[in-house]
């Protein structure tokens, strides 16, 4: 690496630590050096206003550290928010009253913390790239970020000191008229310019100028040079097989260390470009390597797993990939409560159909619109990925998919079985019947089916308290609610057949009310109406992955 380490000729007492000397142009415009003498200009014109961009508009603290957010603010700011500009100066000198000058220090503290942060992270990072072992990604990557941290440690910081050192002798002596040659304002003003140029010397005669876009290139790269797809498919193949929120934590934490190194080498490029482009190429620099390579990252990055959402892999990891489309995704939302917890044959309007259609047409489906009730099919593709030591209960508990995995606990726990879109009798069971209404012909011994009912309720699966160590032979389709009569002894009898042989009317009409009157029975008694809903998806062509 070229240029030269300044050796100051005196000892100066300085208010920035080493460590903690990161971003002088936070919170205040700061600086390139201004000839002694000059009269200080402002720079809070309303033309400078003007310059913030959409990056001033981006949400900051959505993605990435507070690096990435410092740098994307003062991008905004364009040439007034770099320390070397000659704009940020005449705006840091011209403030009599140093209260920019105390901000920035207030400021520095506050980021000097994420640059520590980004040194303690290493451990866990560097054990990230072994697992991953993609060393032709990560070693070049790995250089870079130390190459980073010299041009920072070696160069940029005693720059900044410089000026921190200059700046606060200016206003101390009232400004160019005591900054003459001679005077110790002259000499700190020259061991800063002599600084500046031992930093912008990396840019003009090094690679420093390429550092933030071999982060970046690395970022949004093709499958087989980009770090994060790398990421993506390990965190699939090496996970238990469920994708929830907490996996886009875990990939964004990870982007989040590299792309605050690319912010830190784009922060100091742009102060050495602060110093040697005109407005307008400084403004397309702007564009196109700080607010044009953080969409670029935020489109490469995959959209984010909405949390009490789950997306299930398949169940063999080989066949795990960085890619999400066509899978199922599983999400709950209690925003419907007990609404949820029945369904009536005949109405659309309330219950499993109401919540469906909230989750499909408000926020409480967190965006997307296409959840349906699970078929048992899907319901089984899920509960069969279930340790044999579990319950259903147990499992689903344990993919622990968002803040309101816990109500669907709850939920479980005092209605015990889960909605399918199976009707009654589709397969005839033990519990879920399909209902014939039949008579017998004693002299003949032959049996006549007048009618077989199904779909006269719905299904549910469960109970979610039985061992999955017997799924699915335990996990049976179960009618919620259960069709009963009363029979001649005053007892509760499930509705499981209708025999008119003794009946004097062997019509369908009759058997139609008989079976009315059992269903009608059944959801006037609230008793066995209950069962908790976990809508499904189909990720589409959706990627949630990098």
């Amino acid at each position: 690496m070229s240029g030269r380490v300044v050796v100051r000729p005196r000892a100066r007492t300085r208010f920035l630590a080493a460590g903690v000397a990161l971003f002088t142009g936070l919170l205040v415009a700061a600086p390139v050096v201004q000839p002694a003498g000059a009269s200080p200009v402002r720079a809070a014109s309303s033309a400078q206003a003007g310059r913030a961009g959409s990056l001033a508009k981006k949400p900051k603290g959505s993605v990435g550290g507070t690096i990435q957010n410092a740098l994307l603010g003062f991008a905004a700011q364009k040439l007034a928010g770099f320390a070397f500009s000659k704009i940020g100066l005449g705006d840091l000198l011209g403030d009599s009253t140093g209260d920019q000058l105390t901000a920035l220090q207030g400021q520095i503290n506050t980021l000097s913390t994420q640059v520590t942060a980004l040194g303690t992270d290493v451990k866990q990072i560097d054990d990230e790239l072994s697992a991953l072992k993609v060393t032709t990604i990560s070693v070049p990557l790995t250089h870079t970020v130390t190459n980073i941290t010299t041009l920072y440690k070696t160069f940029y910081v005693p720059a900044l000191e410089d000026l921190a050192t200059y700046v606060t002798e200016y206003l101390k002596v009232g400004g160019a008229a005591g900054c003459t040659n001679p005077s110790p304002c002259y000499t700190d003003q020259q061991d800063y310019i002599s600084a500046q140029d031992s930093f912008s010397s990396q840019f003009k005669n090094g690679a420093a100028a390429s550092y933030n876009q071999d982060i970046h290139d690395s970022l949004v790269g093709s499958k087989d040079t980009s770090i994060m797809s790398a990421f993506a498919a390990y965190v699939a193949k090496h996970g238990n097989g469920f994708l929830t929120s907490a996996t886009t934590d875990t990939i964004r934490t990870f982007y989040s260390y590299w792309a605050n190194w690319e912010a830190l080498a784009a922060w100091m490029k742009a102060q050495w470009q602060s110093t040697n482009l005109k407005e307008g190429q400084f403004d397309a620099f702007v564009k196109d390597e700080i607010e044009g390579y953080y969409d670029a990252e935020q489109v490469a990055l995959g959209q984010p797993i909405p949390a009490n959402t789950v997306i299930v892999l398949p169940a063999d990891s080989t066949l795990r990939t960085d890619d999400t489309t066509q899978l199922p995704m599983w999400g709950f939302n209690s925003a419907g409560g007990i609404q949820s917890s029945y369904w009536l044959p005949s109405r659309n309007d309330v219950g499993v159909p109401k919540v469906i259609n909230q989750m499909n047409t408000t926020a409480a489906g967190y965006g997307l619109k296409d959840w349906t009730v699970p078929s048992r099919a899907e319901l089984d593709a899920l509960l069969s990925r279930g340790t044999a030591g579990q319950t259903a209960r147990q499992f689903i508990a344990s993919l622990n998919a968002g803040p309101q995995w816990p109500v669907l606990d709850n939920f479980l726990g005092t209605m015990p079985y889960i909605w399918t879109t199976q009707e009654a009798g589709t397969p005839s069971s033990t519990n879920s019947p399909a209902v014939q209404c039949f008579w017998f012909n004693s002299a003949t011994g032959s049996k006549h089916i007048i009618k077989t009912y199904t779909g006269y309720v719905h299904t549910a699966v469960g109970p979610v308290t039985n061992s999955l160590s017997g799924y699915p032979a335990s996990y049976q389709n179960n009618n919620r609610p259960m069709p009963y009569y009363v029979d001649s002894f005053g007892k509760i009898q499930n509705l499981e057949y209708i025999d008119l042989s003794n009946s004097t009317d062997q019509s369908a009409g009759h058997c139609d009310a008989i079976m009315n009157d059992a269903v009608n029975r059944a959801f006037s008694s609230g008793a066995t109406l209950y069962a908790t809903l976990l809508a499904t998806r189909n990720t589409g062509d959706v990627n949630y992955l990098p």
